[in-house]
C-alpha cells in the first residue's frame, strides 16, 4: 500500500446527551466517540484546571470476556499516555478558580474491530468529536462581599462555544517496525493491517498535531 486506507468520519449531530460525538467507519472497523462535560468542582492541587477522562468499551458480543477486558484495558491506557494530558489546555476548563470547572468524559464504544491500527481510529474519532463539542456560556455570580459560588448558565445554544482549535488536537499514528534480512533497512508501516502488526518487531506510536509537532510518544 502506497496510501492510508480510506474512512468516513461523521460528526453531523451530537448523540443524545452529548456535547460532541462522531463516528468512524472503516472496511473492517466501526467506532462511537461521545463526549459529555459536567461541572465539578476542581482538585485542591490544581484549583485552575479542568479534568479530561477516557474510557473505552469494546461493544462487541461473543468471544472471550477476559480478553475483551484487557484489549479495553491496553488500549484505554495508551489513549490515556499519549493523548490525555497534550489534548487541551485544562485551564481553558475552568469556570470559577477553585470552585468550579469542567470534566470531559471522552468514551469510546467499538462496535465492530477486525483490522489493525485501532489506537489511530480512535483518536481521529476523538479529535472529529472535540471539534464539534460546544460548551455553554456560564457567568459567575456573586453575591455583595461574596465570592462567586453561582453560577448563570446561558440556555442559548447560538452563544455555545467551541472548547478546541483544529491546530490543537493531536492524532496517534502507529508505526510498526518490520524485520529485514541482515544488512537491509528495517520497513517501517503505517496504518497498519492486524496481519502487519503481528509480523512487526516492534510498534511505535507518536501523537502528533496538524503542524507536525510531535507531544508524545
Amino acid at each position: 500500500r502506497t496510501s492510508l486506507r480510506p474512512f468516513d468520519l461523521i460528526t453531523s449531530e451530537p448523540l443524545v446527551l452529548s456535547h460532541g460525538s462522531s463516528r468512524i467507519v472503516t472496511k473492517n472497523t466501526e467506532l462511537l466517540c461521545s463526549i459529555k462535560a459536567e461541572l465539578v468542582h476542581p482538585s485542591i492541587e490544581c484549583p485552575n484546571k479542568g479534568i479530561v477522562e477516557l474510557h473505552v468499551d469494546i461493544g462487541l458480543d461473543g468471544g472471550d470476556f477476559r480478553k475483551r477486558r484487557l484489549a479495553e484495558h491496553q488500549l484505554q491506557a495508551s489513549l490515556n499516555f499519549l493523548l490525555k494530558d497534550n489534548l487541551i489546555d485544562l485551564k481553558k476548563l475552568c469556570v470559577v478558580a477553585g470552585h468550579f470547572v469542567w470534566r470531559l468524559h471522552c468514551d469510546f464504544i467499538i462496535l465492530s474491530y477486525e483490522g489493525g491500527s485501532v489506537i489511530d481510529i480512535a483518536s481521529r474519532a476523538l479529535r472529529g468529536a472535540l471539534l464539534q463539542t460546544k460548551l455553554p456560556d456560564i457567568t459567575p455570580v456573586a453575591n455583595k462581599g461574596q465570592a462567586a459560588t453561582d453560577l448563570a448558565v446561558d440556555g442559548d445554544f447560538k452563544k455555545a462555544y467551541n472548547i478546541m482549535n483544529e491546530e490543537d488536537c493531536p492524532i496517534i499514528i502507529s508505526v510498526a517496525v518490520c524485520k529485514c534480512p541482515p544488512k537491509c533497512t528495517p520497513v517501517l508501516i503505517v496504518d497498519t493491517t492486524l496481519e502487519e502488526e503481528l509480523c512487526a518487531s516492534c510498534i511505535v506510536r507518536l501523537a502528533v498535531t496538524p503542524s507536525g509537532n510531535i507531544v508524545s510518544i
